[in-house]
């Protein structure tokens, strides 16, 4: 089993530091998720049609599509794996793969170029890692709801894309039940998140608690102290990884909460 002690972000933050903060009390005043709630922990994406946030420059090269539609429209997609989700809506997807249309609660990783034709009214997000060739592979629906495979704190997970080879980009669903209280952690890399059903409330050190619900996108940073909790609803959402730690569960296998991983977790 590899040791994860040694990832930390650029300011300092370890694996230890990020069991012991106390971040904020679970019944303070959350804020609304909003563009401007940005800082080291999380850093949110707004809607949008087209580029919407560009990580090229990290260590795992990834820019983020918004699929934001109003009336019909065309997306070019050029070279990388793309990895993507329709939360409303559809799109007729174009490759050399072949011709597919996708509905509602369906997903996709899909390598190299292709045209994305989405019709009116239809909303989801796209994902592409950069120097990387995955596999071609469309799934759905995504039910929300709880996984398949236990993650801390009761939530649990699906994997919808598994990593190709260890190290390789995974997308997964993660489902939080109702009155979670999650144990605060960090990844050694970005987590690009969307909620797709439910609401929760994403704690980070430096901000208030903020609300999450359907459609609201966001990534915590490598490094970023970061806990998902839930009241009276319970929360899915769906996420990409833009690389994996393996061979066992890739969502598990690279969340830290101390000097090793969580598969350590006694509630494992």
């Amino acid at each position: 089993m590899a040791n994860l002690y040694h990832n930390s972000n650029s300011d300092g933050w370890t694996p230890t530091e990020a069991r012991g903060i106390q971040l904020s009390s679970f019944h303070e005043e959350c804020v609304d998720f909003h563009p401007a709630l940005s800082s080291k922990h999380f850093l949110p994406i707004p809607q949008g049609h087209g580029t919407l946030l560009d990580m090229s420059a990290d260590d795992f090269p990834t820019n983020f599509d918004g699929i934001d539609s109003k009336v019909a429209s065309t997306l070019e997609l050029s070279s990388g794996t793309h990895f993507g989700y329709i939360l409303e809506g559809a799109v007729d997807v174009k490759s050399k793969h072949g011709l597919y249309h996708l509905c509602r609660s369906t997903y996709f990783c899909i390598p190299g170029p292709a045209s994305l034709y989405a019709s009116s009214r239809t909303r989801g997000f796209i994902a592409t890692r950069h120097n990387y060739a995955g596999q071609f592979l469309i799934g759905g629906q995504v039910t929300p709801g709880p996984g398949r495979i236990s993650y801390i704190d009761n939530a649990s997970t699906d994997i919808l894309v598994h990593p190709a080879e260890v190290g390789a980009p995974c997308f997964n669903k993660l489902f939080f039940p109702a009155h979670q209280r999650q144990t605060p952690h960090t990844h050694p890399s970005f987590r690009m998140t969307c909620a797709i059903d439910g609401e929760g409330f994403c704690e980070v050190p430096d901000l208030p608690p903020i609300r999450i619900t359907r459609g609201v996108m966001f990534v915590i940073p490598s490094g970023g102290v970061h806990a998902i909790n839930t009241r009276d609803q319970s929360l899915t959402l769906v996420t990409f990884h833009p690389e994996s730690v393996g061979p066992g569960n890739p969502m598990l296998d690279s969340t830290i909460m101390r000097k090793v991983e969580s598969c350590t977790h006694p509630g494992i």
